[in-house]
């Protein structure tokens, strides 16, 4: 009987038992459930907010990109002002630029006609030596293209039809005529008395048009003679200011381009003085015969020999000479000149 009954009661333990276990599994199964769901739907929450995120960020990026090109935009427009403003500066400088060149260029070409008419008006009044100018007197200032510059000359208006340039002169013997090659090239003296107008504007002013030499002599006995040569020129320093003359008349005879002697002729010969020793001879005539000329080896003429104020014998070759017409005794006075 008590077994019986233990086992009735054990019955009822063990189906309590399994009751529970059911609620429990029963609970447990709805409670995995609702989890699920709950996960589910955070999961649908947070796929939602990442959508709104993303919509949010395309909405922000969005706006980022446009405000940037709004500003790049206005940048733009901003330098394209300035570099409107820049490019109108420099527009209008380069127009003042060109203005101002072009008032210096007419500015230039005026002055230029000016200085061209006046050594045309001068050259023409001046370097022949008109009559016209003769109220101011001998010495005259005459413009010299090539040297660019106004130099005084010394201009014969009495001799042969006047127009006469005066480059030498031998008279007073106020001047040593035994001078260095510088001097010579510049000229030395004054116009007024003895001088040497210089080698340098003897060249460029017998360039170019021919001219014509004359040389006027007086010896000590009151003698005088001319000699006159159609053409006449001087070579440049690089040629050594050689000499060029040629279609000698006269009184005086052909002392420069006789042809009698070889050695006498001066014609083609190269100037040489005490320091440049440039004469076909083995001594240095120049320093020889006290003065710079045309020598060969050594002369017929020497107008730039030592003055002696008198009369010197014959013999010694020393002094002013031209000996086709006083022979080998000094002259009193000479004068060379061209036009």
């Amino acid at each position: 009987m008590l077994s019986s009954g233990k086992n009735k009661k054990n019955v009822h333990l063990q189906n309590e038992l399994i009751n529970i276990q059911n609620k429990l599994e029963e609970k447990i199964a709805n409670l995995s459930e609702e989890t699920v769901k709950n996960v589910a739907g955070e999961i649908s929450v947070i796929l939602q907010f990442k959508e709104r995120l993303n919509d949010n960020v395309t909405v922000l990026a969005r706006g980022i990109e446009e405000r940037i090109m709004a500003h790049l935009n206005q940048e733009k427009s901003s330098m394209r002002a300035v570099i409107s403003e820049v490019i109108a500066d420099l527009t209008a400088i380069n127009d003042s630029f060109i203005d101002e060149i072009e008032r210096c260029f007419d500015k230039l070409s005026n002055q230029t006609k000016k200085l061209n008419n006046l050594s045309l008006n001068v050259s023409q009044k001046h370097s022949a030596c008109n009559k016209v100018m003769s109220k101011d007197g001998p010495v005259l200032d005459t413009y010299v293209k090539q040297l660019k510059q106004i130099v005084p000359v010394f201009c014969d208006f009495d001799t042969d039809d006047e127009g006469w340039i005066v480059f030498q002169r031998r008279k007073y013997g106020s001047e040593d005529f035994n001078r260095s090659w510088e001097e010579y090239k510049l000229g030395f003296g004054d116009l007024n008395d003895d001088f040497w107008w210089g080698n340098e504007k003897l060249h460029h002013m017998t360039t170019g048009e021919p001219m014509e030499l004359r040389i006027d002599l007086e010896d000590f006995n009151g003698n005088k003679a001319f000699a006159k040569y159609h053409s006449f020129r001087i070579r440049s320093e690089e040629h050594n200011y050689k000499l060029e003359v040629g279609g000698y008349s006269g009184s005086a005879g052909d002392a420069l381009s006789d042809n009698v002697n070889d050695f006498w002729n001066h014609n083609g010969q190269e100037f040489s003085t005490r320091d440049r020793d440039n004469d076909n001879h083995l001594t240095n005539c120049a320093e020889r015969f006290r003065g710079g000329w045309w020598f060969n080896a050594c002369f017929a003429a020497n107008l730039n020999g030592h003055c002696f104020g008198k009369e010197q014998g014959a013999g010694d070759w020393q002094g002013i000479l031209w000996y086709t017409f006083s022979e080998k005794s000094s002259l009193k006075f000479a004068e060379m000149k061209f036009r």
